[in-house]
């Protein structure tokens, strides 16, 4: 479970440009929680989702993760539980290196710092197998270069990667808001098959409130750096696009 307690965090502070992104925010997540996170520009969700991240740090608070507090974790020490996917496909992979090659600093990225992992052909099967349920075919091109894939190729893969070990949670940030429909759709799915099938907590950044509807059993409407919605269960099965237009009004 996590637990935000009396989280605030503001940016330039005592400036001209202060901008107050969270504020005094309390909220528990559960461990398998699959929460949409939607508000109007600047009500505070990447804010958020960059604060369990820790890319950036509270300014007045406590994050607790299972009860323990990771405020004094820094970003790179919460990637082995964490997976991003970010708005922007070329975030997450490395152009010039192939897909093979991406998926090896996955591993390695999740793994002990003494094991060598390798690309052998066990290795290389493993990856294979992965793409395969994508269905684009790229299993059969895992030398090709990651710099060469489509926006939705790359970000199809990028989720793969993120969630292919000990991921215990996953941020989505607008994931799907650079993508055509087509490729929207297809991460979509697959993101909520994966959250499924390893039973991890995840929370959705979108502008689609479509999305609400469609995905998740939780729904967290912020605004000026609070969460003035949370609903759930028969309450969210039953939400109607005119509900949740209304609460931007």
């Amino acid at each position: 479970m996590i637990q935000l307690q009396h989280i605030s965090k503001t940016f330039h502070s005592g400036e001209a440009m202060e901008v107050k992104a969270i504020q005094d925010l309390q909220l528990k997540i559960e461990s398998e929680d699959f929460i949409v996170v939607v508000g109007a520009n600047g009500s505070g969700k990447s804010t958020l989702l960059n604060l369990l991240a820790g890319t950036f740090a509270p300014d007045v608070g406590n994050i607790l993760f299972d009860g323990v507090s990771v405020n004094q974790l820094q970003e790179h020490q919460r990637s082995k539980y964490i997976a991003r996917l970010f708005q922007n496909p070329l975030m997450g992979t490395a152009p010039d290196l192939s897909i093979l090659e991406n998926f090896r600093l996955a591993a390695l990225r999740t793994s002990s710092k003494k094991l060598h992992i390798g690309i052998n052909a066990t290795f290389r099967q493993g990856v294979a197998d992965s793409i395969q349920r994508v269905g684009m075919g790229l299993e059969n091109k895992l030398d090709t270069p990651m710099g060469q894939l489509s926006g939705g190729q790359r970000q199809a893969l990028t989720l793969l990667m993120s969630t292919m070990d000990n991921c215990k949670i996953l941020l989505m940030d607008e994931p799907t808001s650079a993508l055509d429909p087509r490729s929207s759709e297809l991460i979509m799915d697959l993101a909520k098959n994966i959250i499924q099938e390893k039973k991890i907590c995840a929370l959705l950044v979108t502008h689609r409130l479509k999305d609400c509807i469609q995905f998740g059993n939780r729904i967290l409407f912020m605004k000026e750096g609070k969460v003035e919605q949370d609903i759930s269960g028969v309450s969210k099965n039953e939400i109607s696009l005119e509900k949740l237009y209304a609460w931007f009004e």
